[in-house]
């Protein structure tokens, strides 16, 4: 090669390539620092924690070998333990699968489409027409059950939200709304 032909790093980082590598680099460079951050130095951690013996606070830990290993594969709880994982494993691997079927369903050519659709879709609406049913039950029965304490302790006094929301369905809509976002912190 003649030293004519040679590029050097300055003169390749200005081309679209080299533009291009050190964009790719850029964006990856904050998940890659975010996955070694939080998942493997955390892994490594747990495996050096793994052949100590800690106190509650994590203070003085002592170097305990393999007995922590063969406590867990001896002790019949932690055996227990695993087997429900084991469980909630092979239950995650048949919940994709069944999930991969229905979405290669879904995005193909076949007749019925929308009623696969709806049958999927079908049990969002019924969890809403459920909450929609308790709802009336509670309070259309007066001042009795739950709505006395429900407007005592999650919002405001009902002739408080009628004088000043106006009509009662506003109200109860109002009262509805911040009973079901208080355990979200959302009121």
């Amino acid at each position: 090669m003649q030293n004519g032909n040679r590029k050097g790093i300055a003169q390749w980082s200005k081309t679209y390539a080299g533009k291009k590598f050190y964009t790719s680099i850029l964006f990856l460079a904050l998940p890659i620092i975010l996955l070694v951050t939080f998942t493997f130095i955390p892994a490594l951690d747990m495996v050096i924690f793994s052949f100590q013996n800690r106190d509650p606070y994590g203070t003085n830990p002592t170097y305990a070998g393999f007995s922590n290993y063969v406590t867990i594969f001896t002790d019949k709880d932690y055996l227990e333990t695993f087997k429900n994982s084991l469980y909630y494993l092979v239950g995650s691997f048949i919940q994709q699968a069944l999930a991969l079927l229905l979405a290669s369903i879904l995005c193909s050519k076949i007749r019925a489409k929308g009623l696969f659709k709806g049958i999927l879709f079908f049990p969002y609406l019924m969890n809403g027409v459920a909450v929609s049913i308790i709802f009336q039950r509670f309070f259309l029965k007066g001042q009795k059950g739950l709505t006395l304490t429900e407007r005592s302790t999650l919002s405001l006094p009902h002739w408080v939200l009628t004088r000043y929301c106006g009509s009662m369905l506003t109200s109860r809509f109002l009262q509805t709304a911040a009973w079901c976002s208080f355990p979200y912190g959302n009121t």
